[in-house]
Order: C-alpha cells, then structure tokens, then sequence
C-alpha cells in the first residue's frame, strides 16, 4: 500500500510557442470555475473567434522573455519539480511508502496523466498539495474539481 503525494498548479504551456499558448489558454479559458459568463454563447464566440486567435502570439512572446530562466523549460514546472524534490527528499527520510508526481490543473504535466502514474505506482490512498497562496474558486477549487473527477474515472 502506497500513498501518492500529488503536488498542483495551476500549469504552464508546453512552449513558449503560439500553438502551445493557444491550447493552453483554451483548456483555461474554458473552466467555469475560471470564466463564469452570463451567456456561454457569447464567451465561446469571444474565445473562439477573437482571444485565441489574437493573445496566443502575444502571450508567446512574453513567455520568450522568462523561458529556460530556471532550467530547461517552464520556469513554474520547474520550480514545482524542485519543490517537490524537496518535499520527496524531506518525507523518503520518514516514510517509505510514499510516490510523488506533479500535477497542472492546466497544461502538462496534467493533473490525470499525474494521477495515472500514481496509480501505476501502487497508490491506493493520494494527498493532493494545492500551491496556491490562498483559497479560490477559480484555482483550489477547480483543481480538487479535476482530481476528483479523474479519481472516479481511475476507479
């Protein structure tokens, strides 16, 4: 029996890219618990048609700027990755039958693929760690919202 420890954020894209920044915004940007617009039709068609199709290349080109800046990479995958190493190194010294992985709620690692490899490791029982500074709907809550909804699947 093992206990995973699933460390989350709220994610990253792929690359600092358009294409990445384009899906990475659409899975946000489509969370409810993110945009709650009176009418759904008129955000899709905003989405759809005006934001993914103008803020990917802007937002691509400030992710250039901080690219890389802690490694290769994403710099908040990989200061999560150091965070969790830190947090593997502190509980392997107490306990043995612990795994660990990184969740985004957005963008990869994503939150099931996170949860799959837990499982794959033997965990029967996961400890979910939200890093964000406080309670929100939009980011603590969604995230639980996704982990949930993935457990049941994995079941």
């Amino acid at each position: 029996m093992k206990t995973g420890i699933l460390l989350t954020n709220l994610g990253t894209p792929d690359a600092p890219t358009k294409p990445a920044l384009k899906r990475y915004l659409k899975q946000f940007l489509s969370d409810d618990r993110v945009i709650q617009p009176p009418n759904k039709l008129i955000w899709w068609l905003a989405l759809n048609v005006v934001i993914l199709n103008i803020r990917p290349a802007k937002s691509a080109k400030n992710y250039e700027k901080i690219w890389d800046k802690f490694g290769k990479g994403s710099p908040l995958l990989n200061i999560s990755n150091l965070q969790l190493e830190g947090i593997k190194k502190t509980l392997l010294s107490q306990y043995d039958h612990l795994a660990f992985e990184v969740g985004m709620r957005y963008g990869n690692p994503s939150i099931p693929s996170a949860l799959q490899s837990l499982k794959d490791k033997g965990c029967d029982k996961i400890i979910a760690l939200p890093m964000y500074p406080q309670y929100s709907n939009t980011t603590t809550l969604s995230t639980l919202d996704e982990i949930n909804k993935e457990l049941s699947n994995l079941r």
